[in-house]
């Protein structure tokens, strides 16, 4: 096993002749390195979590998280007729669900 001499030697260098002498290294990093995505997807929704929340609210906040990240940042999100619409209507299209809900817990209570 190599050792990093830290007062001669740059990290860089040190890594890159362990990966050059075992392949487990590589396989080992390449491993870490593909769940950051995943274990970073989780610190993102655990921030958007408010107590209480649905799981339709969180997967809603979630997709609108990731448009916007792909985009590049929030001022070059571009903004259709179809989205303000849609943002128009959330508050209605909410209520009507809510009272859906509540007349399928009153028949459920009735039987």
């Amino acid at each position: 096993m190599l050792e990093f001499k830290h007062e001669s030697e740059r990290l860089d260098v040190f890594y890159s002749s362990l990966m050059d002498k075992n392949t487990n290294y590589q396989n080992v990093l390449i491993m870490l390195h593909g769940n950051a995505a995943v274990d970073s997807g989780f610190g993102i929704n655990k921030a958007m979590l408010i107590e209480n929340m649905h799981e339709r609210s969180v997967i809603a906040l979630r997709t609108v998280y990731d448009a916007v990240s792909s985009s590049g940042e929030l001022f070059k999100v571009n903004i259709t007729k179809q989205m303000i619409l849609a943002a128009r209507n959330a508050h209605s299209c909410c209520h009507e669900e809510l009272k859906v809900k509540k007349k399928i817990i009153e028949k459920k209570s009735e039987e």
